[in-house]
């Protein structure tokens, strides 16, 4: 259902990919890149795994906060180190997560 609303608005929806990182441009998120995790489980190795960089001009992100601010983002982005700082974070981390 969802994957048929994203391309009846022209967007694309992709699976079996991991994104193993979102692209920062100027401060905005640009696109990411991903992993094939077919390809992934049968290398076994994450180093020798192609990558495939995607950008769009509207990126979505379905994941959580903590994936989000611990691993895909830039640790060095100014919102990531305060995210990181816990005296600044305004986010609790749920027991269920």
């Amino acid at each position: 259902f969802v994957d048929a609303m994203v391309r009846n608005f022209g967007g694309e929806v992709f699976v079996d990919a991991m994104v193993r990182n979102v692209i920062i441009e100027n401060g905005r998120a640009v696109g990411v890149r991903v992993t094939n995790t077919s390809v992934l489980r049968e290398s076994g190795e994450t180093d020798d795994v192609p990558v495939t960089e995607i950008r769009a001009k509207n990126i979505v992100c379905a994941t959580s906060i903590y994936n989000l601010y611990g691993k895909l983002l830039p640790q060095n982005m100014a919102v990531v180190k305060k995210f990181h700082d816990p005296s600044q974070r305004t986010v609790r981390q749920s027991h269920g997560h």
